[in-house]
């Protein structure tokens, strides 16, 4: 997806970022951003990376809040998703 402007911008490292945190196993590899060593899926940036460019969007502290949001909701979802299965 080529972004013509900021909010398509925004929406698409947004999506990348929720791709981060799957919620079943899948493949990862070293994130494509030159010079970082952080894991990220198959052919993408890491969600540190792409926190970084949300950042220059909309500014570090909301683009982290973001980021930990998502991280947060994925790890309890799969803690109910767990749930489910021992019950």
């Amino acid at each position: 997806m080529i972004e013509s402007n900021p909010l398509d911008k925004a929406t698409s490292l947004f999506v990348d970022l929720q791709n981060q945190y799957p919620l079943y196993p899948t493949g990862f590899v070293t994130c494509s951003t030159e010079g970082c060593n952080r894991q990220a899926r198959i052919n993408n940036k890491c969600g540190h990376c792409l926190e970084a460019d949300m950042a220059k969007l909309i500014g570090a502290p909301l683009a982290h809040d973001l980021h930990m949001s998502i991280q947060e909701s994925r790890e309890l979802w799969r803690i109910a998703l767990d749930e489910l299965q021992t019950t």
